[in-house]
């Protein structure tokens, strides 16, 4: 049919005050309840069907059904409480499979205010879905309840629609009143006109007084406007459970906590356990916009509220946090506004999962914020004043049970050293930033091996303000021109998100005086159960820190060229790497700060900002090599050579005490271990406080721990390792070995390193769903974005590899960087990966490099091309061998070696 033609409703009498129903219109009715949409409803349904039309009821609600089954009649049912976007691409699914011309009759849309717990989301569901519609040359009826919705919610409909119809009945009078008929007029068609009971089909105008009269009056005692008609139902309700709050029952805690935390059903239990009515209403004070506050935000509150409950005392030591809360709606609407939405869609689906996801990487980045939104923000911004900010993510599924995104999703510092709207420019490009990392390949690659690609993934915000200190430079410093400096590089930040440029400080660019700088004394991770053994003195389960000086970025990802400290914490004091000169070599040597004069996050060198710091500080946190520097003054070149180790805090031994007590009740609620992220700022005598700064369960591969290492001769021995591994308990067959020779990998061309890494990303994918157990041996780190230090993969290159190890190579420099903790470890984790380092030292008492020398590599098969490649990487299927690779944690031992076929197990 072709668009605006005229069609039948049913009633002849509508027909001619609205000057028929078109093709393309989409029909809301503004009822009091559902009897009043059915009188529309169903002459609808009977006059489609008795002109053959395609039929379609959308079923969703819990009122009574619109149309029982019937010939001619098709239903669809749909579960609104799957979520937003879970609804709204089923019911678009429909639509598409539908195809044009069709005719539809939804559920009262107000059901979805229930489902979804806001005006705003049902409201953003009908802008997206009346122009599908629309375009497809269809007929829609929806139904929404008067008064029920916020006065924006219905302007967004109003504007949106073709035909807005308010409806009002009294005893035997029924009258219609359109608001809206787009392209139609007559003389009297926005008058009121009330049904005819004596014809049934009659709809008349009232133009005498009396009837209007009594019109208005009606219309007076059926939509007197509420006082909180100007609120979202969101806020009405939290408004309700704020001014009942005394009295509030269990199912006012049910309810708050489903519409604040989700529907996760082991951490919304903890929740429900742990807050009550007044720590979900604290919640929405700081809270933008509505919806769920995501799984960091809910780990980090959680977490708080475990100590307050279970630890007063130690409570005390916690810094009160002040956190703000941008609602996961808020994502969705902005998708919405932003005309994002059709290429959303498009990315949801197989084909275009990766491809559609780079145009709305794009779009997200270059949205705009609704005024409403943007004032919101201002207020938030005012609330902090010139205090650094943090914008991080929290999406519906991040940091819950089984599936961390550690890493994934973006954060953004806002060093907040401008006019307000500088700032908020910053601001707003911070929240753009981490909405588009929902389109990151990484965090795509994520959700697909875990089968999440087709769930809910609202991205929530949770604002914090940087816990620590400024140090400033002083007026004698300044006058004795001890100034240090700063690269004007990048840096990494707290949860893992990349700024401009990679981290580190010999980057060529132009330095800058450095004279104030804001960081916290201390930060780090800290696990409450330790998978990585690397002395036979470790107890696991006493939790283990990766602990830094300044912020806590270099807590959390492999650092180039630097080390955090590892402190398990019953043994505080042991370090894995103990010589003096590989403590050094294998310690901090770059702080990440927030810079006021850049007004950016700058890497910078210990010794460049050892001016800054009043001298107990630096006898905490900062270590001298002594040795290095008689070398420089024998040589008439004197200077600091400074690094941390973080010493200082791990003698403090209430500090290690307090961190295991924290973990430690927290997992016991989890029921399950956990890993937190943290600062620590400390005074002169000693004190300090701990700032909680997020929480999420922990994986830790493998329960078993004892494994019975089989003799082998040495001569059929690759490698035998004395600690150095992660991952549980091992006893598996290997089929596969894919081999990088360190040697061959250093005097490869610099620019022809990263094709080592897409070759290894072309095996993975050769081998993917062929059940193969693949073990890849390269030098340095794994998944480094420097070359000079180890190959460059990225997770999704060894996604479908079984062990991945680490190998040492003194004379070209490559190390492995004992990093358990990491976000790039916490991805081992999840995916089952067992990793081992080999060094050339006494933890590996046996390494024959050449093992596989007298077979011949099958890269050629599987990668052809790669020739030039063939002296760097070798592939071997060493499946008819026997090859197998044990690991025990008890003894701490492991053995890679070949078996006799009957002593295989």
């Amino acid at each position: 049919m072709a668009a605006f033609d005229r069609i039948e409703t049913g009633i002849k009498g509508l027909d001619n005050a609205l000057d028929s129903v078109r093709i393309g219109d989409n029909v809301v009715w503004q009822v009091s309840d559902i009897e009043e949409y059915l009188f529309f409803v169903k002459p609808m349904a009977e006059q489609a069907i008795k002109d053959q039309r395609n039929l379609v009821y959308m079923r969703f609600a819990h009122h009574k059904p619109l149309l029982e089954p019937q010939p001619g009649l098709k239903i669809c049912h749909f579960d609104a409480k799957a979520g937003f976007e879970s609804f709204t691409v089923a019911v678009h699914e429909v639509i598409e499979r539908e195809g044009r011309d069709a005719f539809y009759i939804f559920d009262s849309l107000s059901e979805l205010q229930a489902a979804w717990s806001a005006d705003l989301m049902m409201g953003n569901f009908f802008v997206v879905t009346c122009p599908y519609l629309f375009e497809l040359d269809t007929v829609a009826y929806f139904g929404i309840i008067r008064g029920r919705h916020s006065f924006d919610t219905i302007a967004r409909i109003r504007e949106t629609t073709q035909l807005l119809l308010d409806v009002f009945t009294e005893k035997s009078n029924r009258y219609i009143h359109p608001i809206k008929v787009w392209k139609r007029y007559s003389n009297t068609m926005f008058l009121p006109h009330r049904f005819d009971q004596k014809t049934l089909h009659s709809f008349t105008a009232l133009t005498d007084g009396l009837s209007v009269s009594k019109f208005y009056a009606l219309v007076d005692k059926k939509s007197s406007i509420r006082n909180d008609q100007n609120l979202d139902s969101w806020d009405r309700f939290f408004l309700l459970a704020k001014l009942n709050a005394a009295t509030a029952d269990q199912h006012v805690i049910l309810d708050m906590a489903e519409r604040l935390v989700g529907r996760e059903v082991k951490l919304s239990n903890l929740v429900k356990k742990h807050f009550d009515v007044n720590d979900f209403i604290a919640i929405k004070e700081k809270m933008i916009g509505s919806g769920n506050i995501g799984g960091k935000a809910t780990g980090m509150l959680l977490s708080r509220k475990i100590v307050e409950n279970k630890l007063p005392a130690l409570y005390a030591k916690l810094e009160p946090h002040d956190s703000f809360y941008i609602g996961s709606d808020v994502f969705y609407t902005y998708i919405v506004q932003n005309d994002c939405w059709k290429i959303r869609l498009a990315q949801m689906n197989e084909g275009e999962y990766f491809t559609a996801a780079k145009e709305l990487k794009q779009k997200l980045l270059n949205g705009k914020f609704p005024d409403a939104i943007r004032e919101q923000f201002r207020r938030l911004l005012e609330y902090y004043g010139q205090s650094p900010i943090i914008v991080r993510s929290s999406s519906l599924l991040e940091d819950s049970f089984g599936n961390a995104f550690a890493g994934k999703y973006e954060s953004v510092f806002c060093v907040n050293n401008s006019s307000l709207e500088e700032r908020l420019l910053a601001f707003e490009n911070a929240v753009k930033t981490v909405y588009a990392s929902t389109m990151d390949e990484s965090a795509l690659e994520y959700r697909l091996q875990r089968g999440l690609n087709q769930n809910d993934e609202q991205m929530a915000i949770l604002v914090q303000r940087v816990s620590g200190s400024v140090f400033c430079e002083d007026a004698e410093a300044a006058a004795c021109g001890q100034s240090g400096k700063v690269s004007a590089t990048g840096a990494t930040d707290i949860a893992g998100a990349s700024s401009s440029s990679s981290a580190g400080t010999d980057s060529g660019q132009a330095t800058k005086v450095v004279r104030s700088i804001f960081m916290p004394c201390a930060a780090g991770v800290g696990f409450s159960y330790n998978s990585y053994k690397w002395h036979k003195d470790i107890d696991p389960h006493a939790g283990m820190l990766r602990l830094v000086m300044g912020l806590g970025t270099r807590a959390v990802e492999r650092t180039d060229g630097d080390y955090p400290r590892i402190v398990s914490l019953n043994e505080p004091q042991l370090m894995p790497l103990s010589s003096a000169k590989k403590k050094n070599q294998y310690s901090q040597h770059n702080l990440d700060v927030l810079d006021f004069d850049q007004n950016a996050l700058v890497t910078v060198e210990i010794s460049a900002l050892s001016h800054l710091f009043p001298d107990w500080y630096k006898q905490t946190m900062i270590e001298h090599d002594f040795e290095a520097e008689q070398f420089l003054r024998e040589r008439g070149r004197p200077r600091e050579v400074v690094f941390s180790t973080c010493e200082g805090l791990t003698k403090n031994d209430d500090f290690t005490e307090t961190m295991k007590q924290i973990m430690s009740a927290i997992q016991t609620e989890y029921d399950y271990p956990v890993d937190i992220e943290f600062t620590i700022n400390f005074g002169e005598t000693g004190d300090f406080i701990i700032n909680l700064l997020q929480c999420r369960p922990l994986q830790i591969g493998g329960n078993s721990v004892s494994v019975a290492l089989p003799k082998i001769p040495k001569a059929k021995v690759f490698f035998e390792l004395a600690g150095g591994t992660m991952g549980g308990a091992m006893n598996r067959a290997i089929d596969v070995v894919i081999q990088v020779d360190p040697r061959a990998y250093y005097e490869y061309p610099y620019k022809k390193k990263h094709n080592i890494a897409r070759i290894i990303g072309r095996i993975n994918q050769f081998y993917k769903g062929k059940d193969a157990q693949i073990m890849l041996l390269a030098p340095g780190r794994i998944g480094t974005t420097s070359p000079e230090l180890g190959v460059p993969v990225v997770f999704a290159e060894i996604s479908n590899i079984n062990i991945a190890c680490e190998v040492a190579y003194n004379d070209a420099g490559y190390m492995p960087e004992l990093s358990y903790g990491s976000h790039f470890f916490q991805d081992l984790v999840e995916a089952g990966i067992f990793y081992a380092s080999i060094f050339e030292d006494e933890n590996t008492p046996q390494y024959q490099p050449d093992f596989f020398a007298s077979m011949e590599s099958i890269l050629e098969d599987i990668c052809p091309g790669d020739e030039d490649a063939e002296t760097v990487i070798k592939l071997y299927d060493v499946s008819n061998l026997h090859l197998y690779l044990f690991s025990d944690l008890v003894t701490n031992r492991s053995i890679c070696g070949i078996i006799e076929k009957k002593a295989k197990i």
